[in-house]
């Protein structure tokens, strides 16, 4: 604890308030938040506090849309605690969805991905983790989406027709805060602004000094890995560019095992023309050839679907 409070001591009292706020909001303690305070400090940032301490509300009507949004406002003034997690399963799950539409929204954060594991990856763990009525709903609609957008837009309003059907009988929160969900996904990328010594990037960041950079490291490329909005995801290079694709579907996995379902898929999609490793036909047509890093069994890898 006294470690902590010697590299925070020459924060500005601005910068410390900032960093107090967010974590009162429930933001992790690390690099990213510390970096931020220290930028409030130089003036990078303003650091105002919200009229609401809630950052989420009232900020995502050209994301949503009207309909979406009149319908949201009402219901999050209601349901959603100021501070820490709602005292209703209803508002809990309202918290989760607008939290994640928000770093979207105003920052680019997804949660399978980068820095967006952490800032929204707790809000979707607990849709489709907690024991909520609509888990399998929410189960569904992140599984099967295939537009980041659409699939913010498809679980509000889901959540939203729920909240309205209990015509104010809610119930008590039973599962806990959305903070206390691990996200499903981790953030593999190494950050420009990373440090090796933290005493160093704080007294640096202060002192104006020339920041360290580190170079940052490129995603494994020809891997393909499970996860993202689809079944898996690969990186691969375009044009001299990391590109990620996304591919394949849980309904065919059961079939990857039978010769005539393969052979169906392999000439319903032309696998033998499919050559640009920029699509995600050529990954979905080789899946067979992946199966034993992504943990499917198959008997028979060569080939194609």
């Amino acid at each position: 604890m006294e470690r902590e409070e010697h590299l925070f001591e020459e924060l500005c009292a601005k910068g410390k308030a900032y960093r107090k706020r967010r974590m009162a909001a429930g933001e992790k303690h690390g690099a990213y938040l510390s970096g931020r305070a220290v930028k409030v400090c130089k003036g990078q940032m303003s650091g105002r506090k919200k009229k609401k301490t809630n950052e989420e509300v009232n900020t995502i009507n050209e994301f949503v849309g009207k309909e979406l949004e009149a319908r949201n406002n009402p219901l999050y003034d209601k349901l959603v605690a100021g501070m820490g997690k709602s005292e209703t399963v209803e508002g809990e799950m309202l918290r989760a969805i607008n939290r994640i539409a928000y770093r979207y929204y105003n920052d680019g954060d997804e949660y399978m991905t980068g820095y967006g594991t952490e800032t929204a990856g707790p809000a979707h763990s607990f849709l489709v983790n907690a024991n909520h009525p609509l888990k399998s709903a929410m189960i569904k609609i992140f599984k099967d989406g295939t537009n980041y957008e659409q699939t913010i837009k498809d679980a509000l309003d889901t959540i939203l027709d729920y909240i309205e059907s209990r015509q104010g009988k809610y119930t008590p929160n039973n599962v806990g805060d959305i903070f206390d969900y691990e996200p499903e996904f981790e953030d593999e990328e190494d950050y420009d602004d990373d440090y090796d010594d933290e005493d160093d990037y704080y007294q640096e960041s202060i002192n104006e000094a020339k920041k360290k950079k580190k170079k940052k490291k490129d995603p494994p490329i020809g891997k393909p890995k499970r996860g993202g909005p689809k079944a898996y995801y690969v990186y691969v290079r375009d044009k001299g560019k990391i590109k990620k694709v996304t591919f394949g579907s849980g309904g065919l996995r059961a079939k990857i095992n039978n010769p005539k379902a393969r052979k169906a898929f392999a000439a319903r999609h032309k696998c033998s023309q499919k050559k640009d490793r920029t699509k995600a036909s050529y990954w979905s047509c080789r899946l067979p050839r992946y199966a034993k890093q992504l943990g499917l069994s198959v008997k028979n890898p060569g080939g194609f679907w």
